[in-house]
């Protein structure tokens, strides 16, 4: 789980400028509300902070600190609301996988040399064109 961790946050840190857009511009926090990611007193402590920069940060470890799953269920919540930024979680992914690719066969983030439930390029992947986002279980 913490290497799931790790990977969470490395991906959602490299992306913080577009969580921290769609937190000034979208509703993401009720989003995630909504959609069960975050707790009613998680979302009351995310607009409690006194900055943005501290909400960003607040958010990106209570996504992260659940691994994965929490990753998922995140994912598929922001689908409609925050359409620039799920892109560039798949962009950065598939960037990521091509880099590997380039590495003749060196370890992706995750340290495994193939995808697996605990690969993020397993877990967000891009849609069939004209199809909806989609995060296989």
């Amino acid at each position: 789980m913490a290497d799931e961790t790790g990977e969470v946050r490395s991906l959602l840190m490299r992306h913080r400028l577009s969580i921290v857009r769609d937190l000034i511009g979208t509703s993401l926090l009720q989003v995630l509300l909504k959609a069960g990611v975050l707790t009613p007193a998680q979302e009351e402590q995310l607009t409690g902070e006194p900055s943005l920069d501290a909400r960003c940060d607040q958010l990106i470890e209570l996504i992260a600190r659940d691994g994965f799953e929490k990753f998922k269920q995140f994912c598929y919540a922001i689908e409609s609301e925050c359409s620039q930024l799920i892109s560039d979680l798949i962009n950065d992914k598939l960037s990521q996988v091509e880099d590997d690719d380039d590495d003749d066969g060196v370890a992706n983030i995750a340290g495994s040399t193939g995808p697996s439930s605990s690969d993020p390029a397993a877990i967000v992947q891009l849609p069939a064109e004209g199809a909806p986002f989609a995060v296989p279980e």
